[in-house]
């Protein structure tokens, strides 16, 4: 017989809280902040000319 672990499932409240909330609570820090921002300049500069 084989065991297959089952995850728990999200209940209402984990579905439906924003996604804000929850990177806040994962710690979203500076660093992480920086990265996104310098990642999201060469879209920016992509878009710009194309839109």
């Amino acid at each position: 017989m084989v065991m297959v672990a089952r995850t728990a499932e999200p209940g209402f409240f984990e579905l439906f809280t924003p996604k804000l909330v929850t990177v806040l609570r994962e710690r979203y820090g500076l660093a992480d902040l920086k990265a996104d921002a310098i990642a999201g300049l060469p879209v920016a500069i992509v878009s710009l000319p194309l839109s």
